[in-house]
C-alpha cells in the first residue's frame, strides 16, 4: 500500500439535523390530523347546532305562540311586550317582528341580519266556536350564534390537540435521542478517524447491546464494517497493480521514446524524398523551370483569382525559331545549352510573381499574373529583343545565337484556361508566319 501519510480527519461539529426534522415532521403530522378532526367535529357541532335552533323554534310555537295570542287579542301592550323580549333573548335569535292585522309592527332585534333560519307563526284567537286571525309572527335566527359556539369550540381543541402533539413529541424526540441520534454520532466520529493506517479498526457502538435479531443500527454497523473490509482489500489489490503499473509504464515510455526516434528519422526522410518528388514533378529537368504539369496549375489558379479582382492574367508562347537546325547542325547537347540558356534570359528579364514553364520541345509559356497591355507587350518585346542578343556556347565552344517568336493572349472575363492558351497559340503561329523574331498579340485581347 501507499506510504503517503494520510491527511488528519477534520472534526465534525454535530447539529441535531435528524432530531429536528422529527419533530417537525411528528408536529406536522399532528398538526394535520388536529386539523382534520377539529374540521369534522366543527362541522358536527355546526349542525347540532342548526338543529337545536329548529327545536327552540319549534318551542317557541309550543310554549310562546299562545300567550302571544291571548296578550294580542286582549290588546294587553305589556304582556306583548314581555313576551317579545323574552323571544329575543332566546339564543341564536336575532329579530322578532309582530304584524297584526289592525295596528304597526312590533319589532325586536336586527331584522334580515345575517339571517340563518326563518320561522313565521300566524297569530289566530278561537272562541265560540269561531276563529279570528290576529296577524303574524316572525322569527328570524342567526348565524353568529353559531360561529361564535364553533369559535369558542375550535379554539379549546386546538390548544388541547397541540398540547397533546407537543407532548409525545418531546418524548418521541427523547427516545429518538437515546435509542438512535447518539449511537449515530458515535459512529460519524469513528467513520470520520477512518484512514488508510487505521483500517484495521472495526466500528463498533460500545454503549449498545447487539440486539438478536440485530436491529437497523447492528445491520448498518455491519454493512459498514464489511465495506471497509473490502475498501482493506481493494486498496491493497490498487496499491499491487499501481506498482505493476508503473514499472509496465516506464517500460513502455522507453519504447515509445525509441519508436518515436526511429518514426521522426523515417519521416525526415519521407518528407525529403518527398519534396525531391515535388521538385521532380514540378521543375523541368534539363531548363528548371516550371514543368508543364506547374505551368497549367499556376495559370488555372490566376485565371480563378482574376474571376474574383479586377486584375486580367497575360499569357506570352514563346517559341525558339529553327531550333530543329540548331539541334541538326551542332548536336542535341548544344540543342540543350540553347534551352537552358533562353530559360536563365527569360528569369533574369521577368518581375517576382511572374511563372515562366516549359510546355515541351522549344516552347515556353510565360504567367503574367497582373500586369496591362501595354505592360505584357512591353515584357514580350525585352525578353525577345533580351534573347536575340544572347549567346550561347555549345559544343566544342560553338557560338550560337537563336532568335524568339513570342504570342500573347490577355485573358477575358469568364474564359478558360484552353481558350486563352489557344488564342496565344494562334498569336505565335501569326509571328511564325510573319517572318518570325517578332512579337504577336491575338487581335481579341483586351486593351485594359
Amino acid at each position: 500500500m501507499s506510504t503517503e501519510c494520510s491527511p488528519q480527519p477534520a472534526s465534525i461539529t454535530y447539529r441535531p439535523a435528524l432530531r429536528r426534522r422529527l419533530i417537525l415532521a411528528l408536529l406536522l403530522a399532528g398538526t394535520i390530523a388536529a386539523i382534520i378532526a377539529s374540521a369534522f367535529m366543527l362541522v358536527q357541532l355546526y349542525h347540532d347546532e342548526r338543529a337545536l335552533t329548529v327545536h327552540r323554534l319549534d318551542e317557541i310555537e309550543r310554549t310562546l305562540v299562545p300567550s302571544l295570542e291571548d296578550g294580542v287579542w286582549q290588546v294587553d301592550g305589556a304582556r306583548v311586550d314581555l313576551l317579545l323580549n323574552a323571544l329575543i333573548q332566546t339564543p341564536g335569535v336575532t329579530a322578532v317582528i309582530v304584524r297584526p292585522t289592525d295596528g304597526e309592527p312590533m319589532v325586536r332585534g336586527n331584522p334580515g341580519e345575517d339571517v340563518l333560519l326563518e320561522r313565521h307563526y300566524p297569530l289566530t284567537f278561537s272562541g265560540a266556536g269561531d276563529s279570528y286571525a290576529l296577524g303574524d309572527l316572525e322569527v328570524q335566527a342567526g348565524r353568529q350564534h353559531i360561529l361564535d359556539r364553533l369559535r369558542s369550540r375550535g379554539l379549546a381543541l386546538a390548544t388541547t390537540v397541540l398540547f397533546t402533539v407537543g407532548a409525545m413529541g418531546f418524548v418521541v424526540l427523547i427516545v429518538f435521542r437515546l435509542w438512535v441520534t447518539r449511537h449515530l454520532q458515535v459512529m460519524a466520529r469513528q467513520a470520520s478517524a477512518f484512514s488508510t493506517e487505521r483500517f484495521d479498526s472495526a466500528l463498533r457502538l460500545p454503549d449498545k447491546r447487539r440486539s438478536s435479531p440485530p436491529d437497523e443500527l447492528d445491520t448498518l454497523v455491519d454493512a459498514l464494517n464489511a465495506m471497509r473490509e473490502r475498501l482493506v482489500g481493494e486498496l491493497t489489490l490498487r496499491a499491487r497493480h499501481e506498482s505493476e503499473l508503473e514499472a509496465y509504464s516506464a517500460q513502455l515510455e522507453r519504447k515509445v521514446a525509441e519508436r518515436t526516434k526511429a518514426l521522426q528519422v523515417t519521416n525526415q526522410t519521407l518528407l525529403q524524398q518527398q519534396e525531391m518528388l515535388q521538385q521532380l514533378v514540378d521543375t523541368d529537368a534539363l531548363t528548371g523551370v516550371a514543368s508543364r504539369r506547374q505551368t497549367l496549375a499556376l495559370a488555372s489558379s490566376a485565371l480563378k483569382m482574376a474571376q474574383r479582382s479586377a486584375k486580367r492574367p497575360s499569357v506570352l508562347m514563346l517559341d525558339i525559331d529553327h531550333f530543329k537546325q540548331v539541334n541538326d547542325q551542332h548536336g542535341h547537347a548544344s540543342g540543350d545549352a540553347v534551352l537552358r540558356a533562353i530559360a536563365q534570359c527569360c528569369r533574369e528579364q521577368l518581375r517576382e510573381g511572374d511563372v515562366i514553364g516549359r510546355m515541351g520541345g522549344e516552347e515556353f509559356m510565360i504567367l503574367l499574373p497582373a500586369a496591362d497591355h501595354s505592360t505584357t507587350a512591353a515584357v514580350a518585346e525585352r525578353l525577345r529583343t533580351a534573347i536575340a542578343a544572347r549567346h550561347v556556347h555549345g559544343e566544342a565552344d560553338v557560338d550560337i545565337r537563336v532568335t524568339v517568336s513570342i504570342g500573347i493572349a490577355r485573358a477575358m472575363d469568364g474564359e478558360t484556361l484552353e481558350s486563352l492558351m489557344q488564342r496565344a497559340d494562334q498569336a505565335l503561329y501569326s509571328a511564325k508566319r510573319g517572318g518570325r523574331n517578332r512579337v504577336c498579340v491575338d487581335g481579341n485581347t483586351p486593351s485594359t
